[in-house]
């Protein structure tokens, strides 16, 4: 059995062992694992700092993007042509983009900040694809306001590493 760590903004860890997050590696559970995952811990939490970076700079241009109802009723359907939300999920997207249950998503007036957290309000409670479905969200916004190569959610790092006893 090997020893595995998920680190991130949104961990998920099943009980069958399968982990999801922005960094995920696991090492053979061996004699000198201790040594051995202090180091492969520190090299892995370095690219951390850049990963969130990128991420904040792209919901600065969330809130800093003003939208209309009507594109952001033009976005809903793009994101459900994506696969980001069910088509069972745009009445709550809707009444989150027109009364937002947060009020600093509110205060922000009509930004794509606050459309992209009515999406995720929307779906939030299906766990199960909810990082796949959070990429396609985060392609469709980023495409509309020219974020390029945005890594606001970044591949995970997948590293395994085994090292001979």
């Amino acid at each position: 059995m090997s020893t595995g760590v998920c680190i991130g903004a949104n961990v998920f860890v099943c009980d069958n062992l399968s982990f999801n997050g922005e960094v995920t590696f696991a090492r053979k559970h061996t004699v000198n694992l201790l040594r051995d995952l202090s180091w492969l811990i520190a090299e892995t939490v370095t690219q951390l700092p850049s990963r969130f970076n990128n991420q904040a700079e792209t919901f600065e241009a969330y809130r800093r993007n003003e939208i209309t109802d009507r594109q952001a009723h033009d976005l809903v359907i793009r994101l459900v042509d994506e696969g980001a939300i069910n088509i069972g999920d745009i009445r709550p997207l809707l009444k989150e983009w027109r009364d937002p249950r947060h009020h600093v998503f509110a205060s922000s007036g009509k930004t794509m900040w606050r459309l992209f957290n009515a999406a995720t309000e929307a779906i939030k409670g299906d766990i199960w694809r909810l990082p796949v479905r959070t990429k396609k969200l985060h392609t469709v916004l980023d495409q509309e306001i020219g974020v390029e190569n945005s890594n606001s959610v970044p591949e995970p790092i997948l590293a395994e590493l085994v090292v001979p006893e």
